[in-house]
């Protein structure tokens, strides 16, 4: 288990089809944000992010979903 399993509690690629189902996916996406704006150096280092990458990602909106993720 990693540090984001543990962080969040919907699989990162869960695809819903309720409203309810959707606002999870949002909060989930919003919380790895989260998470990842508060990584160190040497973490986004092993994660081959940089820490501009990582602080454009961390600041989009929460309803701003890549199409990957979208419901």
């Amino acid at each position: 288990m990693t540090y984001m399993d543990t962080l969040c509690s919907t699989p990162p690629r869960a695809q819903h089809s309720s409203i309810l189902g959707a606002l999870i996916n949002r909060i989930s996406l919003w919380r790895e944000r989260q998470t990842l704006a508060k990584l160190d150096d040497a973490a986004l280092l092993d994660l081959g992010i940089s820490a501009r990458a990582a602080a454009e990602e961390s600041r989009r909106s929460f309803w701003d979903v890549p199409t990957n993720r979208a419901v």
